[in-house]
């Protein structure tokens, strides 16, 4: 059986969004076709309270993909419950009404965290669905009733082996890490090989919105992220944000394989740039020294801390930036005064939940404050 893996789809114009012929061949050549899906349908249903932009999609863009070859769709991320509980119902109802089985959200515990299980002749295959801690998580025996299954959940370390035991394959489809960078973090690397370490055979990563390395570990796969498949933001980022992965499985030969693609205003195809092999092969070598990457994101946690969230905290703290630019003064003044009501603090606790609950930026943050505090007591 051949399995197939794309990054993130979040598609508003669907009569926009086409696949070049025979890379729409070379999806359809695969039993199993995968990708998430970055958002609910349209609805009548009001936004969630939350931190980050409210995303939805059109209610046609599940057809196009089940046309398209894609027959297995993740729910499993950071934007799938923005509209609440009834955005993720009408996802999920659109999807089964065109026979195509989603996973990695829902409506209790059992089915948030059931994996989605495929007979491949002899052998058994069963997908997992994981995301980072966003809003709309669904942390297991939590207060809740609704979202999406959560990567650091710890009754993890029991539910993979258990399915592992009942599979021949097992594949995690993660969602999570640092948006925009080529590398992932070290936390995300040691969380994704001790995914390895409990059982998983393939673990394959989406979120970043660019494409990270890839790695063997213990004759395993891991790949950090797919990049977008296709995001019809109308804010064009650039080339890093057209470019995406997709990765072929094919359990008889037990063999698996990278395939580089891009769009450009909706156009899909094959990407056999020599700038994008090139970048792959490079982001994937430094995931092999761990000092190089510790130090780059050492370097990274730095640039962030000093950039979002030095004035983020210091602005809780009552303190302001000193050493902030005008434009960011400015920004941090005007927030500072909107959090006042008839002369009284108003504590965005919406805002400090993002910060904490995320694990890429509690994990960035505190890198950063670890090392200073390393380096100013000499320890």
């Amino acid at each position: 059986m051949k399995l197939l893996f794309a990054g993130d789809v979040f598609i508003t114009k669907p009569d926009q969004f086409i696949l070049e012929p025979s890379l729409q061949k070379f999806i359809s050549a695969h039993e199993v076709a995968c990708c998430n899906f970055e958002g609910p349908v349209e609805s009548k249903s009001l936004p969630i309270l939350k931190r980050g932009i409210n995303l939805y999609q059109s209610k046609e863009t599940p057809e196009k993909l089940a046309a398209y070859g894609f027959n297995l769709i993740s729910l499993a991320n950071n934007h799938i419950m923005d509209y609440g509980w009834q955005g993720l119902n009408d996802t999920i109802q659109v999807f089964k009404n065109l026979g195509v089985p989603v996973f990695g959200a829902g409506f209790s515990d059992e089915q948030i965290y059931a994996p989605y299980y495929i007979n491949a002749g002899d052998k058994k295959i069963a997908v997992l669905a994981l995301c980072q801690g966003e809003f709309g998580v669904k942390k297991m025996h939590k207060a809740g009733v609704s979202g999406y299954a959560w990567i650091s959940d710890p009754d993890l370390r029991t539910i993979i082996p258990k399915i592992k035991k009942n599979v021949d394959i097992l594949i995690i489809f993660a969602h999570a890490g640092l948006e925009d960078v080529p590398y992932p973090l070290p936390e995300w690397q040691e969380r994704y090989r001790y995914f390895i370490d409990l059982g998983a055979d393939y673990v394959i990563g989406n979120h970043p919105h660019v494409i990270q390395g890839y790695e063997e570990y213990k004759h395993k796969f891991i790949c950090y992220s797919l990049g977008n498949f296709i995001f019809d933001d109308e804010n064009d980022e650039g080339d890093e944000y057209r470019r995406s992965l997709i990765v072929s499985i094919d359990t008889d030969k037990q063999d698996h394989k990278i395939v580089p693609v891009k769009f450009s205003g909706g156009f899909i195809e094959f990407d056999n740039s020599q700038q994008t092999l090139q970048d792959i092969r490079e982001r994937s070598a430094l995931l092999k020294d761990a000092k190089k990457l510790e130090n780059w994101a050492n370097s990274i946690s730095e640039k962030l801390w000093k950039e979002h969230y030095q004035s983020y905290y210091e602005l809780y703290n009552g303190q302001f930036v000193s050493d902030a630019s005008y434009i960011v003064l400015i920004k941090a003044i005007i927030k500072k005064m909107l959090r006042y009501k008839k002369l009284s603090p108003v504590f965005d606790d919406t805002m400090l939940l993002h910060n904490i609950q995320i694990e890429t930026h509690r994990w960035i943050v505190e890198r950063y404050l670890y090392n200073q505090n390393i380096e100013r007591n000499g320890l």
